[in-house]
């Protein structure tokens, strides 16, 4: 399994506060390819932009649409992993929608990844894939150092 610090990131939800403090938990890491997906295409691209110059050699891209339209969801998935690699973690903030099915199915062919959802859950592995759950509440720092030992405990850093 690759190491978190060189893993490609997609963060759905990445258009919200939450989003953008589990990015920045990313870029403390190390995690260099981050791609930011939420409904509000400004505010997933402004979101982008801060993690873009929070730390040298991040590559975050932005796109957005929405994610319960198989279109949309393609579109997106096919766009950032163009940019930054097919990923290796998807955090859920908001629902991923057709999204998270392109992105578990990509996951499975390659017997890898990790997928965080912020919710109620059981943690389980498919077909190489981990599910990972972290519990939503509290504020956005607190759920965002949940991801993150959650990742830690997959991904060797």
């Amino acid at each position: 399994m690759t190491p978190l610090k060189d893993s490609t990131v997609f963060i759905a939800g990445g258009d919200t506060s939450l989003g953008l403090a589990i990015g920045r938990r990313m870029v403390s890491v190390g995690v260099q390819r981050i791609g930011v997906i939420g409904i509000d295409a400004d505010l997933a691209a402004g979101n982008a932009t801060t993690l873009f110059r929070s730390a040298s050699g991040i590559w975050a891209v932005a796109d957005a649409g929405d994610m319960s339209s198989a279109d949309d969801a393609q579109r997106v998935f096919t766009g950032l992993s163009a940019s930054l690699g097919e990923p290796d973690v998807l955090v859920q903030c908001s629902t991923a929608g057709r999204l998270l099915d392109l992105v578990a199915d990509d996951m499975r062919a390659a017997e890898s990844g990790t997928i965080v959802t912020i919710g109620e859950g059981e943690s389980d592995e498919d077909g190489g894939v981990r599910w990972r759950y972290v519990p939503a509440g509290g504020d956005d720092d607190a759920v965002a150092d949940t991801v993150l030992i959650a990742l830690q405990r997959d991904r060797a850093i």
